[in-house]
């Protein structure tokens, strides 16, 4: 996959996560990918993530990335970028800065993410 390629999925999964457009996200991710987070150590699988991604869009409205810095990587990118929008239950500013390492794969139908590392601090995650 060159840089362009890489960079148009990622643009992809995120936008649709800004949009709350869950099966976008489903389709971005390839079947066995897996997702782990640094505050719990463990994988989730592909349904684990998107469950996990539905809670973001109910919990959090108007969101979107603030994306400060993305690296082309030998086998996806890494990014820096903070996820804004507002908690719907409050009304409440919300914002969380995260690390994300993104492995990708070329596809039959497109490249897919085989992979995400994300590095985030919970404690100003809304309950």
């Amino acid at each position: 996959m060159d840089r362009a390629e890489k960079n148009a999925l990622a643009d992809r999964l995120f936008g649709a996560i800004e949009r709350g457009d869950i099966e976008v996200v489903r389709a971005c991710y390839a079947p066995a990918v897996k997702v782990w987070h640094n505050f719990d150590q463990k994988e989730q699988t592909r349904d684990e993530s998107i469950a996990t991604l539905k809670w973001v869009c109910d919990v959090i409205h108007d969101r979107h990335y603030d994306i400060t810095r993305r690296e082309e990587l030998p086998d996806g990118v890494m990014q820096l970028h903070v996820l804004r929008g507002t908690v719907t239950r409050t009304g409440a500013p919300y914002a969380l800065p995260a690390a994300i390492v993104i492995t990708m794969a070329a596809a039959n139908d497109g490249a897919q993410v085989t992979r995400i590392d994300e590095y985030l601090d919970r404690a100003g995650a809304p309950g």
